[in-house]
């Protein structure tokens, strides 16, 4: 993965419909994971629902990120090195730690206000930190060997408004983002340049997250709803509507790995989830999460066999197919994001200015 040097990129003015070559990378993505879905065996040695319903706390954090403004808002584990680890503060720093030597490694900085959400891109040649921000852009940090730290590469001021969503595309080529602005947008990690701008929709978004597939993105709404859109078109596939009249932010939603369902919020209080089967395009199942969870998160592992649910009244995991079986939960500490970790046998949490970590 090439990284060309550092700028500020606008969005240019013919973005506006996708480019060939990056239709080439989601078809070529597309036809290669789902020629394999079929034959996908699980990892040796992967977590089974014994694991964790025995998941015990295995490390508590603190003291992230300044304690004043205090918050870790976003993590995301290291697939290359699994005990580092990524958060984003309400200090506006993009921080970079080792659980096993418990030592800030990179502690990074560049945005003007909070920073929403940060994703690792790693790949055998390159490791990319990308990172969003209520100032309105998204940035890239590429590792730098020579001064062994996180150097940045892009800064992204594609979107009017706060990005509240981001995604990283299975080809690792690719990243998306979403704006209260009310469009989306799609950038070339190769080349680190603005490929695509969408139309203005009807309502703000905010949450955007990839198909295990790569050719469907789901955005998230601020009026209940969830837009599937085809990347090649850049057009929406499918709008998934809630029933009733409630209205509420769709601010967190996943894909399931074996790409049949997807799990979003269901109601207003945030005491639901809702699971959709995506070929009947109707949400099918329910968990219930008791009054007063208030629901921040939701993220499958890659098994498909979890759910992981993160709120205001901690974190539960759930066996997302008809039994709807709940099958591990901590009470009682806010919970802004979580996370699965290696063979899906931790999970690992932002609670205030700690991150904990559950395991086996």
């Amino acid at each position: 993965m090439g990284l060309a040097p550092a700028e500020d990129v606008e969005m240019a003015e013919d973005a506006n419909a996708m480019p060939d070559d990056t239709k080439a990378i989601i078809e070529e993505t597309l036809a290669a994971l789902s020629a394999g879905r079929k034959k996908r065996k699980m990892v040796h040695g992967y977590a089974t629902i014994d694991d964790v319903r025995g998941f015990a706390p295995k490390q508590s954090i603190p003291s992230l990120h300044a304690s004043s403004p205090a918050g870790i808002n976003t993590i995301d584990v290291s697939s290359k090195s699994p005990s580092v680890f990524v958060t984003g503060g309400n200090d506006k720093v993009v921080q970079v730690y080792d659980a096993d030597s418990q030592k800030v490694l990179h502690t990074i900085k560049g945005h003007t206000k909070k920073v929403n959400h940060v994703l690792w891109c790693e790949d055998d040649a390159s490791s990319l930190i990308l990172s969003s921000s209520v100032d309105k852009t998204a940035r890239v940090w590429g590792y730098d060997e020579p001064s062994s730290t996180y150097a940045p590469r892009q800064t992204f001021k594609t979107h009017k408004g706060e990005v509240t969503g981001i995604g990283i595309h299975p080809s690792k080529k690719l990243a998306a983002l979403a704006s209260v602005d009310k469009t989306f947008s799609v950038h070339d990690l190769t080349t680190l340049q603005t490929v695509f701008h969408s139309a203005v929709f009807d309502s703000p978004f905010h949450s955007l997250t990839f198909h295990p597939d790569g050719h469907f993105i789901g955005v998230g709404t601020a009026n209940s709803s969830v837009f599937i859109i085809d990347l090649r078109s850049g057009e929406p596939a499918a709008e998934l509507k809630h029933a009733g009249d409630a209205v509420f932010s769709v601010h967190t939603l996943a894909f399931s790995e074996n790409g049949w369902q997807m799990a979003a919020p269901g109601s207003a209080e945030g005491d639901i989830v809702s699971l959709w089967d995506l070929k009947k395009q109707k949400a099918t199942l329910q968990l219930d999460l008791g009054e007063g969870f208030k629901l921040h998160k939701v993220t499958y592992d890659y098994s498909a066999q979890f759910l992981g649910v993160g709120g205001a009244a901690g974190a539960r995991i759930f066996l997302p197919n008809k039994t709807k079986e709940e099958v591990w939960r901590h009470d009682g500490d806010t919970i802004a994001d979580l996370t699965f970790g290696q063979l899906g046998k931790g999970l690992w949490a932002a609670s205030g200015r700690e991150v904990k970590v559950w395991g086996v």
